[in-house]
């Protein structure tokens, strides 16, 4: 089973406007029952887990943190209903609930974004650290299918009583970055640890729009990206050359587009970088050091996940050629679609970006 389950959405009036005429409008559930800005999305569980694991921060998501994750989730992917949402366990430590709660925060609000406003996967990147612009500065952007480009903070907490100290902290990072955006939205998320008392929610919120001064593109998103496709493989050197290599042919390409010229010498270095990156990525995709899986007649590596407590595997890696193309810092040839596929006992989920989450094991592994 695979049985979406239904996560609110407190929305505020100027995002239901936008989101009104926005590709994903029929996403946002609404009810008589509902106070008039809460809107219940759809959440599939496999999809969501795919997102948490590639769009997260902490290291701790694909070791410790996932076995907790897992037996959160264990029922999104076995239950026979869609009653309930996500809690986070009230018996993990407090530094555990504080990293899965944070992850959470960011899958729910990539979600979001996704269903809603019709971001793709693969566009979905962190942005930079740019004090020419801003100390402060969103968590994410993505762009749609005809490159409208939108930004936003993802923050999730396990303390209700620092909603709203979070979101105000979301809102300023939002507000005063001048970046070109369609909009800039903060999305902060409630986890609860005991539905009784509060459920699980999620807060949206599109402050003011801005002055815009800089123009991004989606062609830089999709490659800030690929960071996050490297770490989800399980290549986190790999991720750390690659981030150093992009960020000094980023500025190369800022100084031609300025002033005309390329150096040779830093041409040079950036292409001396790249062979590094290149012959890092060798190393630690070695066949002892990764797992390799067949899906679609194309080869994955990753890593793999198993409860302790059941039989449910969970295989997460990246299509060896989008990886050999990701760190030539090219696109893949023949990219794959997004889609989703799930049987009694198996689930796979694969991004456009390359990156699959094999499930295993539901109900028991019998046909």
């Amino acid at each position: 089973m695979n049985t979406p389950f239904h996560h609110p959405y407190r929305i505020d009036a100027p995002t239901l406007a936008r989101a009104a005429s926005a590709a994903g409008a029929s996403r946002l559930l609404n009810s008589s029952q509902l106070p008039e800005n809460v809107r219940f999305v759809a959440i599939n569980p496999a999809v969501f887990t795919h997102a948490y694991l590639l769009l997260g921060e902490q290291p701790q998501r694909f070791v410790s943190d996932l076995t907790l994750y897992l037996s959160t989730v264990r029922t999104f992917f076995e239950r026979a209903d869609a009653v309930g949402g996500i809690n986070v366990p009230a018996g993990a430590n407090s530094d555990s609930r504080r990293r899965l709660s944070e992850d959470l925060g960011v899958a729910l609000a990539a979600f979001f974004m996704v269903e809603v406003f019709g971001l793709s996967w693969k566009s979905v990147s962190q942005i930079p650290q740019n004090s020419k612009l801003s100390k402060k500065r969103p968590d994410f952007q993505g762009y749609t299918a005809t490159s409208q480009r939108y930004l936003f903070e993802a923050k999730g907490t396990t303390k209700m009583q620092t909603v709203e100290k979070t979101m105000s902290k979301a809102l300023s990072q939002v507000k005063s970055y001048p970046e070109t955006a369609e909009a800039k939205i903060a999305i902060v998320s409630y986890l609860s640890a005991d539905e009784r008392f509060f459920p699980s929610t999620s807060f949206v919120v599109d402050p003011p729009a801005l002055p815009e001064e800089v123009k991004a593109d989606a062609e830089t998103s999709r490659l800030l990206h690929f960071e996050k496709v490297l770490q989800f493989a399980g290549l986190p050197q790999t991720a750390k050359d690659y981030v150093s290599t992009l960020s000094q042919r980023l500025r190369e390409k800022h100084r031609i587009d300025d002033a005309g010229a390329a150096s040779v010498a830093r041409t040079r270095r950036i292409e001396g970088l790249q062979e590094e990156l290149r012959a890092e990525f060798v190393e630690e995709s070695q066949p002892n050091a990764l797992e390799t899986h067949r899906y679609h007649d194309s080869e994955f590596l990753g890593r793999s996940s198993e409860s302790a407590v059941s039989k449910i595997k969970v295989f997460f890696g990246v299509q060896r050629q989008a990886l050999e193309a990701g760190v030539r810092f090219e696109a893949v040839a023949q990219p794959l679609a997004t889609k989703l596929t799930e049987s009694e006992t198996e689930i796979n989920s694969l991004f456009a970006d390359g990156t699959l989450l094999h499930v295993t094991g539901l109900n028991g592994g019998k046909t």
